[in-house]
């Protein structure tokens, strides 16, 4: 199959910006507004976790397209098993408020969704064999790592020693 662009329409649509068709007046209050908005976006506990799950969703759809040997060291693509889990490790984590800094395919094969807070480190694990390992460590100690059960991972209490460690 071959793909080709669409046609390109002879018919430019113009728009023009707010600066064009407003005196200054009516642009300084559709600036003062557009802030007002973007703050109470920033503000919104809600929005804030619906953003999150659609741009987590986003990257995880991004990685379950990833060719094998991704990274140039024969890393294996992230499977359907580890994406499933991962997303729905994610969810919960963000549903109870723990929002991942990072998600990225694991050169072992999986997917990492990855915490950053106060200096210390952690992340959760999804292999492409289905198990979950979770890390973590700071400045002040030594990494350690633990296999997680199947279930467990997108539990409450997994969130819960997370938060607890990464706010510490």
């Amino acid at each position: 199959m071959i793909y080709s662009p669409p046609p390109v329409h002879a018919e430019t649509r113009f728009q023009p910006s707010y600066v064009e068709i407003a005196d200054s007046e009516i642009y300084e209050r559709y600036r003062e507004a557009e802030s007002a908005i973007l703050e109470s976006r920033e503000g919104s506990e809600y929005v804030r976790r619906k953003l999150a799950e659609v741009e987590i969703e986003n990257r995880l759809l991004y990685l379950a397209n990833l060719p094998s040997n991704w990274d140039s060291y024969g890393s294996d693509a992230p499977s359907s098993t580890a994406v499933h889990s991962a997303i729905a490790i994610a969810s919960t984590f963000i549903r109870l408020g723990l929002i991942p800094d990072a998600v990225t395919p694991s050169p072992e094969g999986g997917i990492a969704l990855c915490f950053v807070r106060n200096d210390r480190y952690a992340d959760i694990e999804c292999f492409n064999s289905g198990e979950t390992l979770a890390v973590r460590y700071s400045v002040d100690e030594d990494p350690k790592a633990w296999a997680i059960k199947p279930g467990d991972a997108a539990s409450e209490s997994t969130v819960d020693f997370f938060s607890s460690y990464l706010s510490a």
